[in-house]
This record gives C-alpha cells, sequence and structure tokens, in this order.
C-alpha cells in the first residue's frame, strides 16, 4: 500500500511540474480578471483585500458582488484603489455580500490594470479565516459600446496567523535556502497535499507577492534554479 501511495504522488507531482511549464505562457495570454488579494492577521487586526483588475480588456463600467465570512470578518470600509480617475461606489456595509461599481464619467474605455477598491476588515474573536469571494452578473461589465466584457474570477483568503518576515523571496522551507523541494512544497500545497508548513510560512515562496500559492511561483523558482530569468526578485531578502 505504501509503493502506491509514493508512486501516485510522484505521479501528481510530475503533472504539476508539466502544468508550471506552462505557467509564463500563461501570463501573456491571460484572460482578464477580477483578482482578490489575501491578507494575513489575528484576531483584532485590521486587515486589507484589495480588489484588483488583470489583464483589463478596456471597459467603461463594473459592478461586481463580494461575500465573505460575517462569523470570522467585519467590513468596516471599503477604500478607492486610486486605479481609475473616478472613485468606485459602494453599497452599505452591513450588508453581505457588499456591492462594488464603478463607472467612467467620460464614457471612455479604460485599460487600467491594479487595484480598483480596498476592503477594510477587522478579524473577529476566534475567527478561522475566511475566503473573500467575488460574483458578478456579466451584463454588469462593459465598454462604452455596450459591449459585454468576459472576466475571469480569482478569489482572495484573509489567513489566521503571522506574516513571514525576514526570509528570502523563494524559500519556501525558511532554511536561508533556494532549492527544488522549496517548489515542491508549494506544489504539495497546491495539490492540498500536507507539507511540514503552514500556509503562512509557505507565503516565503510567492515569488509575485500577491499572498497566493499557485503554479507561477513554483515556475519562477525553477526559473530561478536554472539561472534562466525571471521577472520576480527571487533571491532577495524580504525585512
Amino acid at each position: 500500500m505504501r509503493t502506491i501511495k509514493m508512486s501516485f504522488l510522484s505521479f501528481l507531482l510530475m503533472i504539476l511540474l508539466l502544468m508550471s511549464t506552462t505557467a509564463i505562457h500563461a501570463f501573456a495570454t491571460e484572460d482578464p480578471c477580477f483578482d482578490l488579494g489575501t491578507a494575513i492577521g489575528k484576531s483584532g487586526d485590521t486587515v486589507r483585500v484589495e480588489l484588483r483588475l488583470r489583464n483589463n480588456p478596456g471597459i467603461t463600467a463594473f459592478s461586481v458582488s463580494i461575500g465573505y465570512s460575517s462569523k470570522d470578518l467585519e467590513l468596516i470600509d471599503i477604500e478607492n484603489g486610486g486605479l481609475f480617475d473616478d472613485s468606485v461606489s459602494v453599497g452599505k456595509l452591513n450588508v453581505n455580500p457588499v456591492t462594488v461599481s464603478w463607472y467612467a464619467a467620460d464614457s471612455e474605455n479604460k485599460t487600467d490594470n491594479g487595484a480598483a477598491a480596498v476592503l477594510v476588515f477587522k478579524i473577529r474573536d476566534n475567527a478561522s479565516g475566511s475566503s473573500v469571494t467575488l460574483t458578478y452578473n456579466p451584463e454588469n461589465v462593459f465598454d462604452n459600446q455596450l459591449q459585454n466584457k468576459e472576466f475571469s474570477v480569482s478569489d482572495g483568503f484573509v489567513y489566521i496567523g503571522e506574516k513571514p518576515t525576514d526570509f528570502l523571496l523563494g524559500d519556501a522551507s525558511g532554511d536561508g535556502i533556494i532549492e527544488v523541494t522549496d517548489g515542491t512544497f508549494l506544489q504539495r500545497d497546491i495539490a492540498l497535499i500536507e507539507t511540514p508548513y503552514t500556509k503562512t510560512e509557505l507565503l516565503r515562496g510567492d515569488a509575485d507577492q500577491n499572498g497566493k500559492i499557485e503554479i507561477f511561483d513554483v515556475t519562477a523558482i525553477q526559473y530561478y534554479l536554472a539561472n534562466m530569468k525571471t521577472q520576480f526578485p527571487i533571491g532577495t531578502r524580504i525585512e
């Protein structure tokens, strides 16, 4: 039984490795996306989760709904992210999910990418962490010709714990050396396989520092180890 289990694990990691070889290409062909960031904190802390646009094809308006666990989080504010000249509009903060909308006053298409809004949460006592999820009606995202624009969605998460500090970016294990096993630990986490490290500890390997462990991070570490160019500062120290 042990041999079968290890063979399956090896097969699964091999599949993830093959997936990662196409990750850099995926950056170039990525679909438009509403991307919610992640945050880390303890009970009583105030944390911030960004609503970001990636690969924006050009829109003049959007309206989305953002939900979370009211048992774990209290939404205390939604700030303008500064991405566009016109600020976002928000619904009532005590309504979950909350509505975040934006419209270009000059009716021009905007292709900017970045943070359109920032959700400010207070972590409740005895919180266990919470997904921050985004949904939208395709009719509510369009350009100035009233053509609907389809976006994918990348949900966020508020983790409970201490954010790692003073480490080498890419060093998932925190042993001061960037090596193949760092990518392996990230692959195991992506595949929901147990590792010796917590989710927040593994964020030391979060190459693009977006608060998420993704196959792109594994690819960046592999490129670094192969002395190939990567757009992320793998090997630099994060204080």
